[in-house]
């Protein structure tokens, strides 16, 4: 069963999906992971990738910069 905080991230991408390209998403998702992060992108697990999506669907969203 998946936590509060899961459940927040499925639904507000569920919401966002459509508002905003998947090749924008998926960029500016890499963005953030390269600003971050030293890993690989493709070292990532699916989960943590989708995670960062997430968040790059929040910023696209909201209007962060």
């Amino acid at each position: 069963m998946a936590g509060p905080v899961s459940q927040t991230i499925v639904e507000f991408a569920a919401r966002t999906r459509h508002q905003v390209h998947g090749d924008l998403v998926e960029r500016h998702a890499r963005e953030l992971h390269s600003r971050s992060s030293y890993d690989c992108w493709n070292g990532l697990s699916d989960r943590d990738q989708e995670l960062w999506r997430h968040m790059a669907r929040l910023d696209l969203t909201t209007g962060r910069p």
